[in-house]
């Protein structure tokens, strides 16, 4: 047999268990950056919060981002792909409230109807020469079989508004790789 043959031979042997290999090795050498996270979102008085959305912000890794769940009208949420390290955590509920924040403009929501003094946008759009021309938008049409997207479930329950800013909430808990139960407590 030809040395340079069997060589060449070598050779396509080596790139081929290095490509099987390469893929092993990338998967044991990294750390795995989101965990599965269950729990309850307890009110002051204990109760289980019936309802709303728990968000959160990773604090160890810029890169991550934040990652939201529903909470279920019996207070319990699930996370999936929760960020791992040192989080902030908001809990909102505004979405059950009457005329409380609809969903984002195409995801089926608009400006909230809760308008004036202390509302939630103020007084309806903004006003000025900003956006699409009335012509373009008068015969707009949702596409056929398009629905909105149901409210959430559960019931609206005030809470302190601190809860809705990461920076204010003082809610900071750290999730593990894996799965996981982590209550969150409202203190206030």
């Amino acid at each position: 047999m030809n040395p340079n043959a069997r060589s060449r031979g070598r050779y396509r042997m080596a790139i081929v268990v290095g490509l099987l290999v390469l893929p092993l090795l990338m998967v044991s050498c990294t750390s795995k950056t989101t965990a599965v996270v269950r729990g309850k979102v307890l009110q002051k008085n204990g109760e289980p919060l019936p309802g709303g959305s728990v968000t959160f912000y990773a604090t160890d890794n810029a890169k991550a981002l934040p990652q939201t769940a529903q909470i279920k009208s019996d207070g319990t949420y699930e996370m999936p792909q929760a960020p791992v390290g040192n989080v902030k955590v908001t809990v909102s509920n505004l979405e059950l409230m009457e005329g409380g924040v609809r969903p984002p403009v195409g995801l089926g929501g608009g400006v909230p109807a809760r308008t004036g003094p202390g509302g939630m946008m103020g007084k309806g759009p903004p006003k000025g020469a900003g956006g699409p021309p009335k012509d373009a938008i008068k015969d707009a049409q949702p596409p056929p079989g398009w629905e909105p997207p149901p409210k959430p479930e559960g019931k609206y329950v005030p809470i302190n508004k601190k809860y809705q800013d990461a920076e204010q909430s003082g809610l900071i808990i750290e999730v593990k790789s894996g799965e996981q139960d982590i209550d969150i407590i409202l203190k206030d």
